[in-house]
């Protein structure tokens, strides 16, 4: 009988320890993204943000919306009102923004 107990003791160790390289192998490959080049005017003069439209880029749109969803809580926590570009752009994602199409807010 003890050995049985044993053997399905290794065999559940053995699963968790294959669960958990599966789970570092995949974290280990997730995409990551650097920034490389950044234009900023230098006639600009710094104020106070006080209403943005977050556009998220994705070819996902449910991932689109959460990752929307979750940069305007940011937003919020800080006293920015923010809103996603889901709203306005209900269809999809727009492929050209223009400042003149944004609705008025």
């Amino acid at each position: 009988m003890r050995e049985k107990a044993g053997r399905g003791s290794y065999i559940r160790h053995s699963i968790a320890a294959m669960a958990l390289l599966i789970l570092v192998g995949t974290v280990g490959c997730a995409v990551q993204s650097e920034m490389t080049n950044l234009w900023k005017d230098p006639t600009f003069t710094s104020t106070t943000i006080h209403n943005v439209l977050v556009v998220g880029v994705r070819k996902n749109p449910v991932r689109r919306r959460i990752w929307e969803d979750a940069f305007v809580k940011g937003l919020g926590v800080r006293g920015v009102i923010a809103t996603p570009s889901y709203q306005p752009y209900r269809s999809d994602c727009p492929t050209k923004l223009r400042a003149d199409t944004f609705p008025e807010t």
